[in-house]
């Protein structure tokens, strides 16, 4: 059991250095939503959620969360449109510099866990 609470410190020590967003709560909730998001339609085709049902949270105020999208959104990680199915609701998209930071922590992550430890897909 030590050993995976070491990878997991291992992990958050790589997310700090490579993930610019990170080092705050709202912007790690930003983050963890939106890549948990992008990474459930990649996998499970799920439909896409506004922006209050994905990032609604009681750990961060909704004007915290709105500043860190403005500033993700400034600095290239994000955009938001309307919805496909629905115009009245805006939902947010990762840019392509977003979705190769997931994918890289996605690698990472594998990284850590599977240098001390077997994984099995089920």
């Amino acid at each position: 059991m030590s050993k995976c609470l070491y990878s997991y410190f291992t992990q958050y020590e790589c997310e700090l250095s490579k993930l610019p967003f990170t080092d705050s709560v709202v912007g790690r909730h930003v983050y963890v939503c939106v890549a948990r998001s992008e990474l459930r339609k990649r996998y499970f085709e799920e439909e896409e959620l506004s922006i209050k049902s994905l990032l609604s949270s009681s750990l961060c105020s909704d004007r915290a969360v709105r500043l860190k999208i403005r500033e993700m959104e400034k600095k290239g990680y994000l955009y938001s449109e309307f919805s496909n199915n629905d115009k009245r609701i805006v939902v947010l998209k990762p840019t392509v510099k977003l979705l190769e930071l997931i994918d890289e922590h996605a690698l990472i992550f594998l990284n850590a866990v599977t240098k001390d430890h077997h994984l099995i897909e089920k």
